[in-house]
Order: C-alpha cells, then structure tokens, then sequence
C-alpha cells in the first residue's frame, strides 16, 4: 500500500512539473517576468527570453512582486502592497490597468491562475495561528 501511494505521488508530481514545464517555455517564447530592485525599490519587470526589451511595468514606489501569467498570456497576477496591505492584483500584460482584487488585511501574496485563467489561487495569512490536528498527507 505505502509504494502504491508513493509511487501514485511521484507520478502526480511527474505530471505536474511536465505540464508548469510546458507552461513555462511557452511563455518563455515571448515575455518573461521578474522582480527587480535596479531602480530601489521592487517591481514587476518583463523582458524577452533573451534579455532584451526590458520593461518596468508597475513604476510604483511601493513593493511590487510578479506571481503569474494568465494561461492566455494577457495578464499577469502580482502582489503590492501600494494600498497599505498586501494584496493581490491583476494588470495586462502591458502594465497597464492594475487592479486590486483583495481587499482585506490579510497578508496575500503567491497568486496562480486557474487552468482555464477564470480564476486565481493565493495564499493568504490574517496573522492568527491556528494549531493542526490529526493532520495526515493522503
């Protein structure tokens, strides 16, 4: 039983690092996104694969860090916190039109997209611990 579920979770990693993978060089054909402190502070920078055309999108003196690309590459979901807290944003792919989508003061950060790019996954912490319990990795 312990190697069927062993080897069930390699398999699923498997799958999932192929298929971030293939996510990833597909954008890597046209944009890369980073975050870079080169002008003091951090933002959300994106350039070509090969280092050229690099681009500040979010100029905010705020932090500013990138999580992800939309699946359809048109977006990008990044974390700031410009308002006071940390939250998280979605801007195009151009920079522009950033807009905030939490609006709370929980500590949010870590966004992802949905495979379809309907939705988006992010961590959140409010700063209260809470302690687990009959915990166990199925």
């Amino acid at each position: 039983m312990f190697l069927r579920c062993l080897w069930r979770g390699i398999f699923a990693l498997s799958v999932n690092l192929v298929l971030a993978s293939a996510s990833q060089a597909q954008m890597a054909d046209s944009k890369i996104a980073f975050c870079s402190t080169r002008d003091g502070n951090p933002e959300v920078y994106v350039m070509n694969p090969d280092g050229t055309n690099l681009i500040n999108l979010t100029k905010h003196p705020a932090d500013d860090r990138p999580s992800s690309w939309s699946p359809d590459g048109t977006k990008i979901a990044f974390s700031s916190n410009r308002d006071g807290a940390w939250s998280i944003y979605v801007m195009n792919a151009d920079g522009t039109n950033p807009t905030r989508l939490t609006h709370d003061p929980a500590y949010n950060v870590g966004a992802t997209w949905s495979p379809d790019g309907r939705r988006l996954a992010f961590g959140s912490h409010s700063g209260v611990l809470l302690p687990l319990k009959n915990t166990r990795c199925s």
